[in-house]
């Protein structure tokens, strides 16, 4: 295997065409404030011991307005969580070991434990994103049912604001505190 770190390419602005055509969805109005909620470290391990969250718990979540130069890099080591990246408004890309993928309003960035991915906002046109950081034994099972294959990659949405609605409780019922309720709360979305 090689042990090199990785070079992601970033996408020259030049050479991008416009991704917003007009049959989709205009833009959404949006606050302008970034939001978002870390669980601290033993919060983390209490929640994969715990017979009723170890299925699936939410690690970080939050929410990224025009993230002008947002740019994340990391390893296959460093990722350790499944990672869901929903784009509300702008254009990013996010680019496996495998492939590179443009990212527009609606479509969801899947990132698997173990995969070394990259990530960023166009500058021409920077992204709002939601994400979540999460774990558990049954992850895989619940990205099974949702029909995400067990490749990282974008797909595209039609329901943008149920998926809103669903990011925007995570973030604010974890915002709440770290009780058991609160966690399955916003595991259950």
């Amino acid at each position: 295997m090689d042990d090199r770190p990785l070079a992601f390419s970033r996408p020259s602005t030049t050479t991008i065409q416009p991704l917003i055509t007009m049959n989709q969805p205009k833009r959404i109005q949006l606050p302008q404030i970034t939001i978002s909620t870390r669980m601290p470290r033993p919060i983390v391990l209490q929640q994969s011991q715990c017979d009723f969250l170890k299925g699936l718990w939410v690690e970080s979540t939050g929410y990224f307005p025009n993230a002008q130069g947002h740019i994340t890099e990391r390893a296959a080591e460093q990722a350790d969580f499944y990672l869901l990246i929903y784009c509300l408004n702008g254009q990013g890309w996010f680019q496996s070991e495998e492939q590179m993928w443009m990212v527009k309003p609606g479509d969801l960035v899947v990132a698997l434990p173990g995969q070394a991915h990259g990530y960023g906002a166009l500058e021409s046109d920077p992204w709002t994103i939601q994400w979540v950081h999460f774990n558990g034994t049954q992850a895989t099972a619940l990205l099974a049912l949702a029909g995400i294959a067990n490749k990282g990659g974008v797909i595209s949405l039609d329901q943008r604001y149920s998926l809103f609605s669903l990011f925007n409780d995570m973030l604010t019922t974890l915002q709440a505190g770290y009780s058991l309720h609160h966690l399955a709360v916003a595991a259950a979305g």
